[in-house]
């Protein structure tokens, strides 16, 4: 624009200058190698899912990430449970159990993430089993700038899991003693708050 009152003569604006960050379809945020089948039995130890994954950061330095997602999109059965140690990083974890969904979030290393995510734990309650045997768990990372790693095969984990057979349980029996009955008398309960369980079924 043109300052002067008269029209005449010129009046440059100050330079003014603009960072654009451009990135290749290749530079987005990677997770791979986390395909495969992961077995997990009923009430055992906790089974660790990405013990292989790398996660790849979309290589604009520094090598950030904003948060992640590990997510059990099929099989979610009450008591699923996903952790993850977060020891020494800047990362912080939570998990929803209704949509089976363990958040990481925090700027911090790519290396920080990878090794929380390498660290995450599956586990689940009595009755693993009650719905399917089988889990589908999904891996996605976000730089800092939100673009979101693909969710495709090789970010993709089956977690099998064994049923174990449960031992029936009683409860509720009456305190030790005894139940008088007369002979020819009618019946008397023994135990009429005795209650019996089976887990499995």
């Amino acid at each position: 624009t043109d300052a002067n009152s008269d029209g005449a003569g010129t009046s440059p604006s100050a330079q003014g200058t603009t960072a654009i960050t451009l990135l290749n379809a290749n530079e987005i945020p990677q997770v791979i190698n986390a395909n495969g089948t992961i077995n997990y039995t009923e009430n055992g130890v906790a089974a660790t899912l990405g013990a292989n994954l790398s996660a790849i950061g979309n290589g604009v330095i520094p090598d950030l990430l904003a948060h992640a997602k590990v997510k059990i999109t099929n099989g979610l059965t009450s008591g699923d449970l996903l952790t993850a140690t977060t020891t020494g990083t800047g990362i912080a974890t939570s998990y929803d159990p209704t949509t089976g969904m363990l958040t990481l979030t925090g700027s911090d290393a790519t290396s920080n993430y990878q090794a929380v995510l390498r660290s995450v734990l599956f586990s689940s309650g009595d009755d693993p089993t009650v719905n399917t045997a089988n889990r589908t768990i999904i891996w996605q990372i976000f730089d800092t700038i939100g673009v979101p790693s693909a969710v495709d095969a090789g970010a993709t984990t089956t977690i099998r899991v064994t049923p174990v057979n449960d031992t029936p349980q009683v409860s509720n029996l009456p305190a030790s003693g005894s139940v008088a009955w007369t002979e020819g008398g009618t019946g008397v309960h023994v135990a009429a708050s005795m209650t019996v369980t089976d887990l499995d079924d």
